[in-house]
């Protein structure tokens, strides 16, 4: 298992115990990719594998609104989006499947917007999450620090 990925499972245990969140997270099933028949992509960046063969879908209700989508419930939304993720309930997130990046991954990008939120899967489930989750940042937006 990746090493974020135990991680994260700890800490969302960890913060829930101290009631500093509520979340329900579905393991997945092993058998996720071969379900998929709502989109016609069936090759994901390494990353995305491993994440979907441990996580099927994470949902913090609170204090928060963050939902990593079912594998099965992935939409493309236009030749090259496939939405995975919402924020807020209104904030649609998304792979860039067009290219690979640097990282060897699919950027991540509000759907609304097409902003760069991270060019990695830990680093939007590391940090990201919990900018917004915690500390009300709205990561599918550029930032402007006065």
């Amino acid at each position: 298992m990746e090493t974020y990925i135990k991680n994260l499972l700890q800490v969302l245990e960890n913060k829930q115990k101290k009631k500093q969140i509520d979340y329900l997270v579905s393991l997945s099933d092993h058998i996720g990719f071969d379900k998929i028949t709502n989109i016609e992509l069936k090759q994901f960046p390494q990353s995305i594998s491993s994440f979907y063969s441990i996580i099927d879908q994470l949902n913090i209700n609170s204090p928060r609104f963050f939902e990593i989508l079912p594998i099965t419930e992935m939409k493309m939304l236009n030749d090259k989006l496939l939405w995975f993720s919402n924020i807020n309930r209104t904030e649609k997130i998304c792979f860039n499947t067009e290219k690979l990046n640097n990282a060897g991954e699919w950027d991540i990008v509000g759907f609304k917007n097409n902003y760069i939120i991270t060019q990695t899967l830990s680093s939007y489930i590391c940090n990201k999450l919990w900018a917004w989750v915690e500390r009300n940042r709205k990561i599918w937006e550029e930032e402007i620090f006065e």
